[in-house]
């Protein structure tokens, strides 16, 4: 619903009738992109339904007006939406680049725009310190594992299609809207409105960037780490569809206000078509609620990894129990994605999941863990002094690790590929604590970035 109010306050905000603002707000929320956290726990969508509060104060960079443009709530929505999800924030924050310019442009007050602008991308700093000032230290003083890369990125693209809407296909009412949205915004370049026509083009341009048109195998032939870091162009449809969509709300409303003839063709066109995307959203929750009570209950298609063998109605019996971890423990994700690793290329010369099925997942038996405080405790049992033992756990250089009491420098520690410590062990009862102590980070820091928060949020709802 969060995500459908948004659309609509974002397409009223360009200019939209309230009810094909609200049409949009349907199509937009029935969406395979906002709909996927439901059918395949994609956390994307997370990032994609705040779109539209960005796009909204993006806005106000083309048609700036220094009265009303707020450095503090720019920074605020784009800040928020880094804490959600990092990859959705860089496709707004590129998109925000574009309003920049065309808004320097446009402006008659540009020193004004630029400060306010940079005022925002300082504070937004302080706000997310706690997203980058993590990522800045762990991938600054380690070296990680990156996401699996994707070898031929021309197959991980969305395209105009006449079917049903899927993570490869935009479907046929979709292709129809984009296409019609696109072809009367050029076709009426001359009198568009001037925001239209720019969210139109942008939206366009990632909805090129997120097909096969472009050449992604070979962009990721000669610049090899994009497979890691995008790996899939499909992604940039996200940004594509808020623009798209809202577009299309606030085309629909010149075009009423410019027909000559009855509108109420187009107006239930544009009705019906919302209600086969809702109706294909619908089908699409529902075949993946049917998978719960298939031979396989578990609707997800990403990697997953059975720790022991059982049946379909022992896996639903467990997942139903009042104990929550009980179904967990029957099926685990075994992804080593931002591990540390002694490797530079991990994934040329190994099986990164491989290592980590066979180092993590299946190294469980005989040790048992405990977190107390910031602190994990592992113990176990060994029959012989000496003994070579690989702890099921991760350490990264800022990891404090101490053995039976006794702390251990981590320069001492024998490592595995992906950071699981080999300890040599005493006869019998042994205990391993493990900490992180952060050399950037503080809980100082985080309480300054919390009253940060805290005094933005009350700026912006009473000025």
């Amino acid at each position: 619903m969060m995500s459908g109010y948004l659309m609509y306050k974002l397409a009223t905000k360009l200019g939209a009738e309230k009810k094909f603002a609200t049409i949009g707000a349907v199509i937009f929320m029935s969406s395979y992109w906002i709909q996927s956290w439901v059918t395949v726990e994609s956390f994307m969508a997370w990032g994609t339904m705040l779109m539209p509060l960005e796009i909204m104060v993006g806005i106000d960079m083309i048609k700036f007006d220094p009265r009303k443009f707020s450095a503090v709530k720019l920074a605020l929505v784009v800040a928020l939406v880094i804490q959600v999800h990092v990859l959705s924030a860089l496709f707004t924050v590129v998109a925000f680049l574009i309003f920049f310019v065309i808004g320097l442009v446009k402006a008659k007050e540009r020193i004004k725009l630029f400060w306010k602008t940079a005022e925002a991308g300082i504070l937004c700093l302080v706000l997310t310190f706690n997203v980058w000032g993590a990522m800045l230290e762990v991938f600054s003083t380690n070296s990680i594992v990156t996401p699996f890369p994707v070898a031929n990125m021309s197959k991980e693209t969305v395209n105009l299609s006449v079917g049903n809407t899927s993570i490869y296909e935009l479907g046929l009412v979709v292709s129809i809207i984009y296409l019609v949205q696109i072809g009367y915004v050029l076709y009426k370049w001359k009198v568009v409105d001037f925001t239209n026509k720019v969210v139109t083009l942008i939206g366009g341009m990632f909805l090129l960037l997120a097909s096969n048109v472009v050449p992604w195998r070979t962009i990721g032939t000669y610049f090899g780490k994009i497979e890691s870091l995008l790996q899939f162009p499909y992604r940039f449809l996200t940004i594509a569809s808020v623009l798209l969509i809202a577009g299309f709300a606030m085309s629909l409303s010149e075009m009423k206000r410019s027909s000559k003839t009855s509108f109420v063709p187009v107006e239930l066109a544009a009705i019906i078509g919302a209600i086969f995307i809702t109706m294909g959203t619908f089908n699409g929750i529902q075949n993946a609620a049917l998978v719960w009570y298939s031979n396989w209950p578990i609707s997800t298609k990403t990697p997953i990894i059975k720790t022991k063998q059982f049946t379909a109605a022992e896996f639903r019996n467990e997942m139903k129990s009042a104990d929550l971890k009980r179904g967990l423990k029957l099926v685990t994700k075994g992804y080593p994605d931002y591990l540390p690793t002694s490797s530079k290329n991990l994934f040329a010369n190994n099986n990164p999941y491989g290592i980590y099925a066979e180092e993590i997942i299946f190294n469980q038996k005989g040790f048992h863990k405990s977190v107390k405080g910031n602190t994990l405790t592992v113990r176990w049992h060994s029959n012989k002094n000496a003994e070579k033992t690989m702890v099921p756990v991760t350490v990264y250089k800022n990891s404090q690790v101490s053995l039976n009491g006794t702390r251990l420098s981590n320069d001492t520690i024998k490592l595995t590929k992906i950071g699981t410590p080999v300890i040599s062990s005493r006869k019998g009862k042994n205990e391993l604590r493990l900490a992180y102590k952060s050399s950037l980070i503080s809980k100082y820091s985080l309480w300054l970035v919390a009253v940060v928060w805290v005094l933005c949020i009350i700026f912006v709802l009473v000025i």
